[in-house]
C-alpha cells in the first residue's frame, strides 16, 4: 500500500515549502531540448535569453510531475541561492527508486552544474516560491 501511495504522489506537486536531498545534473543541451519539447521556447538557442527575461538563473527537473511550472529557489551550501523554473520531472517508473532509495530531489541544467562546480551529485535544498498547479493526468 505504501508504494501505491508514493506512486500516486508523483502526479501531485510537493506540498512542503522546501525539500532537501541530492542534486544531479543534465548533460549540455538536454534541458534546452526539454524546454523546446515542453513548448516553453521554439528553439534551443533561445534558452538562456528566455530564462534571463524571466529573472531566472536556470531550469531544473524535480521528481514529481505536479511540480512542473513552479518557480523555486535552489539553495546549495557555499553559493548564493538562485531562482529557477521547474520544467521537467523524473519518469514515473523511476520515481520510487530516485526518491526513496537514492534521496534525489532535483537535476539542474548544465549552466547551473558549472556554476556549482558539479562533478558528482551534491546536497541542496529547493525552496518553493509558487504553489503546485493542478495538472491533467
Amino acid at each position: 500500500m505504501v508504494a501505491v501511495i508514493a506512486l500516486t504522489s508523483w502526479f501531485s506537486g510537493t506540498m512542503e515549502p522546501s525539500i532537501e536531498g541530492n542534486i544531479k545534473y543534465y548533460n549540455p543541451g538536454v534541458m534546452e531540448q526539454v524546454a523546446v519539447n515542453r513548448g516553453y521556447i521554439d528553439n534551443a538557442s533561445l534558452y538562456r535569453g528566455w530564462l534571463e527575461e524571466r529573472g531566472l538563473s536556470g531550469a531544473i527537473s524535480l521528481m514529481r510531475y505536479g511540480d512542473i511550472g513552479r518557480t523555486a529557489w535552489l539553495v546549495v551550501p557555499e553559493f548564493a541561492p538562485v531562482k529557477v523554473l521547474v520544467i521537467d520531472c523524473v519518469e514515473k517508473k523511476h520515481y520510487l527508486r530516485r526518491v526513496v532509495k537514492q534521496g534525489d530531489i532535483a537535476e539542474v541544467d548544465w549552466t547551473l552544474a558549472q556554476l556549482f562546480n558539479m562533478k558528482q551529485p551534491i546536497r541542496g535544498r529547493i525552496r518553493f516560491v509558487s504553489k503546485p498547479q493542478r495538472r491533467a493526468r
